[in-house]
């Protein structure tokens, strides 16, 4: 697992990237941000489909974008956040 933080513009951007089984489609990326999604590989482990939909949904709320990206191998999940105004 790899985890970087850099900033790009006017946004900081949070990546998390592993070397697993990924999702290497792009359908199946976009869908897989969606509530109670579990996609085929998944289904033989544990879980609701609520994971990646509440965190789309927190950065969501807080103005950031979630993206899912090919690592090949791997998934990188990449958080982007608009950089803070001064206060």
């Amino acid at each position: 697992v790899h985890v970087a933080l850099d900033r790009v513009g006017s946004e900081i951007r949070l990546s998390v990237t592993d070397n697993g089984q990924g999702i290497p489609d792009d359908a199946d990326r976009a869908r897989a941000t969606e509530r109670f999604v579990r996609l085929e590989k998944s289904r033989s482990q544990p879980g609701s489909g609520l994971g990646l939909s509440l965190a789309k949904a927190i950065m969501t709320f807080h103005n950031g974008r979630l993206d899912l990206l090919p690592a090949n191998p791997g998934l990188s999940v990449v958080m982007r956040f608009p950089e803070p105004e001064d206060r």
